[in-house]
């Protein structure tokens, strides 16, 4: 797969940031309406089913993107990093309501800008409103992926996608490979490809002992990229397969475990749909 198409899959950093600066529009027109914000780690910026009163341009730090089943159960669909403007799809409904769940994970500093004052600079500078427009089509490309992707790709075909794209969006050159700044829980990362946290963990131990990746507590360290990326071409769910000698016991356990995989992703399309 190649690295723009794994950009799309979670779209790329800095997108409205570089959109502003390619379209000759003085940031300053956009940012002197706003606010400097900080928000603690684990402080919703916005609440789904809320109105929707501002946007968010990110300046430093990440915010993780959850949608609420209607079970209750949170799921994760999406992260912002520097330079990401978060709240556009959500923006445009009618009537504005967040759709998600916005939450900082770790420090976060932003431009918050009333909804008012960014339809009004929209208006006036069409270009940047027909990029948006560009970016939202993205954004629900990107969910209808995400779904197909679920029903068609093993979970270490899906979990490498998503570990290529983070280190892609978030990474930095570290000695020994690329290091996801974005931080990330084990849950989280099933939670995003439709997982159980059993098969995640099984499918992260085997990229570790192929040197694929290292990871920590909330850290991850991408060893060897291109072998990462060639592994989101698989298809199917071979990969979800235990060893022979798991027996019957493994048997039983891996039905288990499917059933769980298969009510997640009942969950995240109900989440999705409302």
């Amino acid at each position: 797969m190649s690295a723009e198409g794994l950009r799309d899959y979670v779209f790329g950093p800095g997108f409205f940031w570089d959109v502003l600066r390619t379209s000759e529009v003085p940031m300053a027109h956009l940012f002197s309406h706003g606010v400097g914000r900080s928000f603690a780690p684990g402080e919703d910026v916005a609440r789904q089913g809320e109105p929707v009163r501002r946007v968010f341009v990110v300046h430093s730090g990440y915010l993780k993107v959850f949608a609420r089943s209607r079970d209750g159960e949170e799921i994760l669909s999406a992260i912002f990093g520097p330079r990401d403007l978060v709240g556009a799809a959500s923006s445009a409904l009618r009537p504005p309501t967040w759709r998600h769940t916005v939450r900082a994970a770790g420090e976060v500093r932003v431009t918050a800008i009333p909804r008012r004052y960014f339809r009004i600079f929209l208006l006036d500078h069409p270009r940047v409103a027909l990029e948006l427009n560009g970016y939202i089509a993205h954004l629900l490309s990107d969910s209808d992926q995400r779904f197909l992707d679920m029903s068609t790709r093993g979970i270490e075909a899906r979990l490498s996608r998503l570990l290529a794209t983070l280190a892609e969006r978030f990474g930095y050159e570290v000695d020994g490979g690329t290091e996801i700044a974005a931080p990330m829980t084990q849950k989280e990362l099933a939670s995003f490809i439709g997982a159980s946290e059993v098969s995640v963990s099984r499918a992260l131990q085997q990229l570790r002992r192929d040197g694929v990746v290292e990871t920590g507590y909330r850290r991850l360290l991408v060893r060897d990229l291109p072998a990462l990326e060639a592994g989101t071409v698989a298809v199917g769910r071979d990969s979800d397969r235990g060893s022979d000698a798991d027996g019957a016991h493994g048997s039983g356990r891996r039905r288990r475990e499917a059933a769980l995989e298969q009510g997640q992703v009942r969950r995240q399309a109900r989440g999705a749909a409302r």
